[in-house]
């Protein structure tokens, strides 16, 4: 049986923006152009990437099935594989609207064995009782892309701060739209974007044009493996003993974190900055 249909539609349905059904910004989010581009030519995945950009815009249902099965016919690459994927971006489109109270209330898996971790470039989690929300960034995996780290919260740090991560270093570009200070620096000032490393001297504390303190910017080290418990959705971030995790905390202005992002894969034993 040809597997390209459900291809399309699973991988759309993972990866379309939110709808009335689903008001919310989804646990998770991946580059669907570069999934089907390893099965389909790069024209494909070009239409694929419109097609999610008008459907965000609005696009009727019965516009865009007629749509799909067309773009499914273009799908040329070993039915096995498009099949396998078919497969996972099914399960990936059930957890993306996992849901407590829902048929899927509580999914977790193991970003270290999991199939699906090559497939997902980011997770989010929401908070529990005592912890923050996290944010999962898988750096490698079928997309190769630079990954822009798109915060969610009403804190002033969240909204001026913006992530960016590249496959080859787990430790973020960090963009800020307000004056920043590191205790290396005298007074605050705008700064270009800066690479955080897990030091002290690297902290980035924020503040408003009226030079006043609204929040901090820090990266650390975690020792792996890392259990997230969390619901409806929780992560486990399992990695060979001595590996450390690249922990990167948003602290608003009362102190408290607003948001902890965390790089993945791990820095393997000695990898350290």
């Amino acid at each position: 049986m040809d597997a390209s249909l459900p291809l399309l539609l699973n991988l759309f349905a993972a990866a379309a923006p939110p709808d009335a059904e689903m008001p919310a910004a989804p646990p998770l989010e991946l580059d669907a152009p570069a999934i089907l581009s390893t099965v389909a030519p790069p024209a494909s995945a070009q239409v694929l990437a419109r097609l999610l950009a008008e459907a965000a815009a609005g696009m009727p249902a019965e516009e865009l099935l007629p749509q799909l099965q067309a773009l499914a016919a273009t799908v040329d690459g070993p039915q096995a594989r498009v099949a396998e994927l078919a497969g996972q971006l099914e399960t990936i489109a059930a957890l993306r609207r996992a849901d407590r109270h829902g048929a899927l209330a509580q999914a977790s898996l193991d970003l270290g064995t999991s199939p699906l971790t090559g497939l997902v470039t980011l997770w989010h989690l929401e908070s529990a009782p005592g912890e923050p929300p996290v944010s999962v960034v898988c750096r490698t995996g079928l997309s190769q892309a630079e990954r822009h780290l798109r915060l969610r919260g009403d804190s002033f740090v969240e909204r001026r701060v913006t992530l960016r991560y590249s496959p080859d270093d787990p430790f973020p570009l960090v963009e800020v739209t307000a004056p920043v200070m590191t205790a290396l620096d005298g007074e605050p000032a705008m700064r270009g974007p800066w690479r955080q490393l897990a030091l002290p001297d690297y902290d980035l504390q924020v503040f408003s044009e009226q030079g006043r303190p609204l929040g901090l910017v820090r990266t650390r080290l975690l020792a792996a493996p890392i259990e997230l418990a969390r619901e409806p959705l929780g992560l486990t971030l399992g990695a060979q003993a001595g590996a450390q995790l690249v922990a990167t905390e948003l602290v608003d202005a009362s102190g408290a974190v607003a948001l902890c992002v965390i790089a993945w894969p791990p820095l393997g034993p000695g990898q350290g900055a």
